[in-house]
């Protein structure tokens, strides 16, 4: 049985049962924040590896409020990545929305093809969302697959309040932006979560009003071991991505990073095992399926 709606594969009860369609990825993955230093690239850089890993195929793209000249930290890592160049406040989309045509087109045309990985820039989503709920964006580029919104979190107010209003803003504007499934990722880096974290509760409440049409789960992607913290530095000063370190031997991945062989060797089981624990959260959560 087929969805009118979106073209998504269901189940004989009408739920979506699958988001892979031969190893191609049926819809799209936007990873957002509002503000930078939440883990945004970090957790783009885990999907990709994620999929790839099982052979799932995406297009990776990075959408960014910066100047051409400039490549986004995502395409550092993961060359693969295409920058899109964004430049229009939501101030522009009400003064001019003719201006904003075009930087969103090309989003909504990709969107509306599937298979693509999206890395919100800082305050990016707030902008798109809401000009996606007037703009209809179906009309222009027809029924969309299903989107999965990955809104990672640090343990602070301000980062949950802003998590929240990304949902809500998702919400309405769900008739042009199917988007099926929000994946809150707790990201530890600053501390852990806990009810002392203003809004967390909330945050959490919202996972239980269950809806089929809006799923809203999470994860929660737990803090690098600091005893490696020479290695992650090495790693991100080296633009090195997650699967270039866990395919490379002792032998040049020392020589790479210019470390003591047994540290580097250390690190590296300690990412494998780290990374092994973010994939198998969103594969709890169903982040494919």
């Amino acid at each position: 049985m087929e969805n009118s709606k979106n073209n998504f594969p269901l189940g004989e009860d009408g739920e979506n049962v699958d988001q892979v369609h031969g190893n191609r990825f049926v819809g799209s993955i936007v990873v957002a924040a509002r503000s930078g230093g939440k883990g945004k690239t970090t957790t783009a850089q885990v999907i990709a590896h994620q999929l790839r890993s099982t052979d799932i195929s995406v297009d990776i793209y990075s959408l960014d409020a910066s100047t051409d000249e400039s490549v986004s930290k995502l395409r550092h890592v993961l060359p693969e990545t295409k920058d899109l160049r964004f430049g229009a406040s939501m101030k522009d989309v009400v003064e001019n929305p003719a201006a904003a045509l075009d930087h969103f087109d090309e989003i909504g045309a990709i969107m509306s093809k599937g298979g693509a990985l999206f890395d919100f820039g800082a305050n990016v989503a707030p902008v798109f969302f809401g000009w996606a709920a007037v703009s209809g964006l179906s009309e222009i580029h027809g029924e969309i697959p299903p989107l999965t919104l990955v809104i990672p979190v640090t343990a602070s107010s301000v980062s949950i309040a802003d998590a929240a209003e990304i949902i809500a803003d998702a919400r309405k504007s769900i008739d042009e932006l199917p988007v099926k499934k929000v994946i809150v990722v707790y990201n530890e880096r600053d501390g852990g979560f806990s009810s002392q974290v203003a809004g967390y509760d909330d945050l959490k409440r919202l996972e239980k009003g269950r809806d089929a049409n809006f799923e809203i789960t999470s994860i929660v992607m737990p803090l690098l071991p600091k005893i490696n913290a020479t290695f992650w530095n090495n790693i991100e000063i080296h633009e090195m991505s997650y699967r270039a370190v866990l395919e490379m031997n002792a032998e040049a991945l020392t020589k790479k990073l210019d470390m003591v062989g047994m540290t580097a060797a250390r690190g590296k089981i300690a990412l494998k095992k780290w990374l092994d624990t973010v994939v198998q959260a969103f594969t709890d959560v169903g982040l494919t399926s």
